[in-house]
């Protein structure tokens, strides 16, 4: 603190990991957070399942998975991002949000290729016409969904069901699934 004080430093903002990527349980954040009598501007609430427990889909997603079966969707690993980028996440991330994804195209595939055990890439085709993808960070002990996005007809073929199930089945090792935050769409101060 003092050296934040002697730099003249005010306002801090600051996000924090989630708990679940810590190789040890620690508050040391929380402390010093506490000492400086800082203020929670936001707080995300962050979607994860713990593989400890049995994973066991819910009756809508098994009815779902249901439908998806019965069209024959297929998941195929793949490590050409540009069909699911062009395709089906820049158009639903600017049609539902307007925004576009974090990385480009060129970024994503460029991370992909430098870390090939790390960032992985399934998609699922209804009849070879790509209908979902979902591209995954690994860590250690979890797996993270980075994107996750699903053609106009997402919600006939289950595409997008039938992939996280997919994932979390073949995922089942690590020790937690995270689908990533939610929020207020609101920047710091």
């Amino acid at each position: 603190m003092k050296e934040l004080n002697e730099s003249k430093i005010e306002l801090i903002n600051f996000k924090l990991v989630p708990k679940i990527y810590n190789k040890t349980i620690a508050d040391e954040i929380d402390y010093a957070s506490f000492l400086m009598k800082s203020q929670t501007y936001r707080s995300d609430v962050y979607l994860v399942i713990d593989m400890k427990h049995q994973y066991k889909p819910n009756r809508n997603r098994d009815r779902a998975l249901k439908v998806a079966n019965s069209l024959g969707i297929e998941i195929r690993e793949e490590n050409d991002y540009l069909s699911f980028w062009n395709e089906i996440l820049i158009p639903n991330l600017n049609n539902r949000f307007n925004v576009n994804p974090v990385h480009t195209v060129d970024e994503i595939t460029k991370l992909a290729a430098s870390f090939p055990e790390e960032i992985k890439l399934f998609n699922a085709y209804l009849s070879d016409v790509l209908k979902a993808g979902v591209v995954l960070f690994l860590f250690k002990d979890v797996v993270h969904f980075q994107y996750s996005s699903g053609s106009d007809d997402r919600m006939d073929t289950a595409a997008l069901d039938i992939l996280f199930d997919f994932v979390i089945k073949k995922y089942s090792n690590k020790q937690y699934i995270s689908f990533g935050s939610s929020s207020e769409n609101e920047d710091f101060p």
